[in-house]
């Protein structure tokens, strides 16, 4: 009977200290949120359009204090932004989307002087403005085009080549005609002195 009055009072002890024992935020320091891609590559939009203005940011501890702080968009590595860190290793940085090609991408941030990256997807839904329609950039020559407007070319060079020997013919006849019309002067012999 004694080991169950022990028993009991050991439980009631550790009730009363648990009870009385102040509140949980002075007995445990707080939590610190994990490092990684959700807390140091933090995008308050994942799914920008092209041109559209998003805000990157990282919680403390990310990176070194005062270190330059990288963000790329990849597939073709494009840097959107470059800036200091606090004092505490947090940085915050709003940039302007890229234009390029729609689709999931990787948006990486990189300390420069830690090496520290984090990355996490970002998908960009078009250019312009969201259902504008507009796209990439046109660059370089339309191929059919080139060709339309050599064959124009090369039609005008012979259309013009044959009027011109058309022209050089009528007047080479014309000029044969006249000569043929032309009558020769027929010079007589002189006569002999005698």
């Amino acid at each position: 009977m004694n080991r169950t009055v022990y028993r009991s009072a050991l439980v009631l002890a550790a009730g009363a200290a648990l009870c009385l024992g102040g509140p949980a935020s002075a007995q445990y320091p707080p939590a610190t949120p994990a490092l990684g891609a959700a807390t140091c590559a933090n995008l308050d939009d994942t799914s920008p359009a092209s041109g559209q203005s998003v805000t990157a940011s990282g919680v403390p501890g990310c990176f070194a204090p005062g270190e330059n702080v990288r963000g790329q968009i990849e597939s073709d590595p494009v840097v959107v932004f470059r800036v200091p860190t606090s004092a505490d290793g947090g940085y915050r940085a709003t940039f302007a989307t890229p234009t390029i090609a729609p689709g999931t991408h990787t948006f990486r941030v990189v300390g420069e002087a830690s090496g520290r990256s984090y990355s996490r997807p970002i998908t960009i839904v078009g250019g312009g403005a969201v259902g504008s329609g507009v796209g990439l950039p046109r660059t370089g020559a339309d191929l059919l085009a080139l060709v339309l407007w050599a064959l124009l070319a090369l039609g005008g060079g012979s259309f013009l080549v044959g009027l011109t020997w058309r022209r050089y013919r009528l007047a080479h006849r014309e000029a044969r005609e006249r000569a043929e019309e032309v009558p020769v002067p027929h010079l007589e012999p002189a006569a002999a002195d005698a």
